[in-house]
């Protein structure tokens, strides 16, 4: 919608500054408006990764389905759906840039489907003993470690915890999400 002002703006501006500037931008806004209506669009059905810095699916309409969709750092989509009981979109354990999606249109994550990073964190953070949580933006109980993170703006990946030595789990992930529209009916 905003980029359809700046067309509308760029018209009027062209308009009165003179007729030979506006029969040349005429070509130029269909070409754009082509771009916009012919994008790309993508299905995932099997499980896939889209690594950091991968830019195949620049400015793509992309659509999870039934699978689980690894995506590592930060990438530019034109729509993001996420569909069926088992669509996932998730990050690579460990990975501290998360998932970053920035959607120019909405991101749609149907019933039953999600976008999670559970367990995708860090491990137990030094200090930890016994049993413990892992502390983000407060103590976790136990032998917990340091409070680490800020529990109003939490861009770190969250630290796992233990029971002794048998067990260790790992945190929470990162999520970052700027879309235009957000329709979240699943998790």
């Amino acid at each position: 919608m905003r980029f359809n002002k700046y067309i509308v703006a760029a018209v009027s501006v062209s308009h009165a500054i003179s007729r030979k500037f506006f029969g040349r931008l005429i070509p130029l806004l269909a070409f754009l408006a082509t771009g916009i209506a012919g994008a790309q669009e993508v299905t995932f059905t099997t499980n896939s990764w889209i690594p950091a810095g991968d830019t195949s699916y620049a400015g793509w309409s992309i659509t999870v389905s039934n699978c689980t969709l690894t995506i590592d750092g930060e990438h530019h989509f034109s729509d993001v759906n996420v569909i069926g009981s088992d669509g996932v979109i998730t990050h690579s354990a460990g990975n501290s840039n998360g998932v970053w999606l920035v959607v120019s249109n909405a991101v749609t994550v149907e019933a039953g489907a999600s976008i999670n990073v559970s367990g995708r964190g860090d491990g137990p953070r030094e200090g930890s003993s016994g049993h413990g949580g892992g502390s983000y933006g407060g103590r976790g109980g136990g032998g917990s470690p340091p409070t680490h993170g800020d529990l109003f703006w939490p861009l770190d990946l969250g630290g796992g915890g233990r029971y002794y030595s048998t067990s260790i789990s790992l945190g929470g992930g990162r999520i970052w999400i700027t879309a235009g529209v957000l329709d979240l009916d699943g998790m």
